[in-house]
């Protein structure tokens, strides 16, 4: 239906813009005086209004006719829209729920692979494990070493001292941990040398499979990626064609509509015009 409020304030402002010269300056009123005369005219277009509502109801009733065709154009390209969207959206969805399931698939296998490295070491680990309390305590023992020497050393002349120290030095860089890391080597070396056997094999035998599934993984990852972005842009272009389309059938419903909503106001302010040029 027409716009009942547009006409109204379009009629109100013919009406109070043609009979200035009638009435007194506004500047001169009162606020009662000026809701009065706001009233009046208000009254008038009222009775405008109802005097031609069958004539003016009969070009809206047409107004509508001639562009409900179009606006159910409108109303289908929305509908067709919002179902394409709902469409992308599930295929989208179906897409990286497939992602989930391969890359979980991957992981499953890549787990397996490094369970089974794991599985063949333990033993020499908990080995080094069990030898840890030995080594601690040779240490400690090697530590008491230490600290007694160099106590005795401090107790020498200090040139003596220097000397010696110079001489040390310059055959051996820190003697300490070169004793630790010994002492380590023959209670671990046989375990940890095992373990890095196991592990070049290891990974000798699964080097290929381990970057075979890195690269799958890394594939569908880049391709759902951008299967994503596809669906986005085809989601935009077709939301981007549709209002245009949507634009233009508007505008040929306010082609449509305009004349008659002109002719609608052109009727209801001549007889407003009249009523208010009688009183």
């Amino acid at each position: 239906m027409f716009d009942k409020k547009f006409v109204f304030s379009f009629l109100v402002g013919t009406a109070l813009a043609s009979s200035l010269i009638q009435m007194p300056a506004y500047g001169k009123m009162t606020k009662e005086e000026m809701a009065s005369e706001e009233n009046c005219y208000n009254g008038i277009v009222g009775q405008a209004r109802r005097e031609f509502s069958p004539e003016t109801l009969g070009l809206e009733l047409d107004m509508d006719e001639k562009s409900s065709g179009l606006q159910q154009q409108v109303d289908q390209f929305r509908q067709e829209l919002a179902k394409r969207d709902a469409e992308r959206a599930e295929t989208l969805a179906k897409e990286e729920e497939a992602l989930g399931s391969k890359t979980q698939e991957i992981k499953k296998r890549l787990d397996a692979i490094e369970k089974d490295l794991e599985s063949q070491l333990a033993p020499y680990k908990q080995a080094i494990e069990k030898k840890r309390p030995d080594f601690d305590a040779r240490r400690k023992e090697h530590d008491d070493a230490i600290a007694r020497l160099n106590k005795e050393f401090l107790s020498i002349d200090r040139g003596l001292r220097d000397s010696i120290e110079c001489m040390h030095l310059a055959t051996c860089k820190n003697p300490h941990l070169k004793a630790i890391d010994a002492i380590w080597k023959e209670l671990m070396g046989e375990d940890e040398k095992k373990i890095e056997e196991i592990k070049t094999a290891h990974q000798k035998q699964y080097e290929g499979e381990v970057a075979d599934l890195r690269q799958k993984k890394n594939g569908a990852v880049d391709q759902f990626g951008d299967f994503s972005k596809s669906i986005a842009e085809q989601g935009s272009a077709d939301e981007k064609e549709t209002m245009a389309s949507i634009s233009s059938i508007n505008r040929q419903i306010s082609e449509i509509r305009r004349p008659i909503a002109e002719q609608i106001n052109r009727i209801i302010s001549n007889r407003v015009l009249e009523i208010i040029s009688s009183r």
